[in-house]
């Protein structure tokens, strides 16, 4: 894959502890009311839940899954067996990508992207993607005549912001991968109303999510895939039979729990008792472990104490005058990751990869945009002579501060070689 092959390039040589400006998680510690439960429901599970493989008895949590899910996107609730649980989104997304490899479909990814989505469709023999950006702009015209997998993340994963890929036709398949809704950034109902509104647009739809991110809870290993597209469950549980797995018996029961906080998090303040309540009343009755209300409190106060550093931080990453806004997604919406461009100017694709080999030498490691989806050329044709890097704003504002400073001594000192 282009994106393994380039990781491999502007690593090459350097060791040893160094700096990073674009980790790839919530570096936010689990909320303490979050970790309360997380401890109940682990001991249901290994009281109750674990004397056999499959998770036909996960039946109930499945359904408060996709209870949860209509609620939060304000859609008809999905009924469980539209709900398929994974050990990650990493796991769903390389299923549902063999799903559409399988049925012959033709890829639309974003850029920039999370490598999964094209690692997924290259080993299961998918078309060549076609590749669209920020303003919606493509590539390369998508062919006629075939059926095609919108590939929507939403946010986007690095940007942190909303992508549009082209409008859905009547036979199209959405994948909307919802890589994080925490913390907010404009206004909740806002981002739900986005969300509502993509999953509508489309005629057949697969949705991803994971607590990983928003909880900081990524070594749990809990994902799911659910959705519209008639076929899919049956074709994953193939999937899962042929590969010899089952499904963890606390999946449904954490992403359940997830469900619950993004909709408390996002209600109406006005309306949060009132929602906290009908919150604990569904969790009681699907018989599955919730925060009670000294732990929704402590979990919403941690949200608030995250989104603060999170808005500084972002002013400070605006502020500094190392970077411009990319056109179309200027600030994210959400989330703990954002892209900037640099301000610098560099010759050649080439160069800038060299550029950051030797930064990671000098001490400080960054992610540079052709890491994040396809080769150099397509980038190019998107966002021609533009070199940027992802950005993470969960880090304490004292590191952030002083990577900055860092990252702005290179730029100084980098000579004529990087601009050749």
């Amino acid at each position: 894959m282009p994106c393994v092959r380039y990781y491999r390039t502007i690593r090459a040589g350097v060791t040893g502890p160094c700096r990073q400006l674009g980790y790839g998680v919530n570096r936010r510690p689990v909320p303490a009311g979050v970790t309360r439960c997380l401890s109940r429901l682990y001991a249901d599970v290994v009281t109750h839940r674990v004397v056999e493989y499959d998770d036909a008895g996960l039946v109930p949590a499945r359904t408060l899954v996709g209870e949860l899910l209509g609620w939060y996107l304000d859609v008809e609730p999905l009924a469980a067996e539209q709900v398929v649980l994974f050990h990650g989104t990493t796991e769903a997304i390389s299923v549902a990508c063999e799903y559409a490899a399988h049925r012959g479909v033709q890829p639309v990814l974003p850029i920039p992207n999370y490598y999964s989505f094209e690692h997924s469709l290259s080993r299961h023999g998918a078309v060549t993607p076609v590749y669209y950006g920020t303003d919606g702009q493509l590539d390369r015209p998508v062919p006629a005549g075939r059926r095609r997998l919108l590939v929507d993340v939403a946010p986007n994963g690095v940007l942190g912001s909303w992508l549009w890929p082209p409008p859905a036709g009547p036979d199209d398949l959405a994948l909307i991968d919802v890589p994080f809704s925490l913390p907010q950034f404009d206004r909740a109902d806002d981002f739900r109303a986005v969300l509502h509104r993509k999953v509508t647009a489309y005629p057949r739809w697969l949705l991803c999510m994971t607590p990983s991110k928003d909880l900081s809870i990524p070594g749990l290993r809990v994902g799911f895939v659910a959705g519209t597209e008639p076929g899919f469950a049956e074709f994953a549980a193939a999937v899962r039979f042929e590969r010899g797995y089952s499904v963890n018996a606390a999946v449904a029961l954490v992403a359940a729990v997830h469900l619950g906080l993004l909709v408390l998090a996002l209600a109406d303040p006005a309306a949060r008792s009132r929602t906290a309540l009908r919150l604990r009343e569904l969790f009681d009755r699907h018989g599955v472990p919730f925060l009670d209300h000294e732990e929704e409190t402590a979990f919403l106060a941690e949200l608030d104490t995250a989104t603060g550093l999170f808005a500084r931080n972002l002013d400070l990453l605006d502020g500094c005058g190392l970077f411009e806004p990319v056109i179309g997604a200027a600030r994210p919406v959400a989330g703990y990751s954002t892209f900037r461009w640099l301000t610098r100017p560099f010759a050649s694709p080439d160069a800038w990869t060299r550029w950051v080999n030797r930064l990671g030498h000098a001490g400080l490691k960054v992610n540079p945009n052709y890491l994040f989806g396809a080769a150099p050329e397509y980038w190019q044709r998107l966002y021609p002579d533009r070199y940027g890097i992802r950005l993470n704003i969960s880090v304490p504002a004292g590191e952030l501060r002083g990577n900055l400073r860092f990252l702005h001594r290179a730029l100084d000192l980098r000579g004529q070689e990087a601009i050749r």
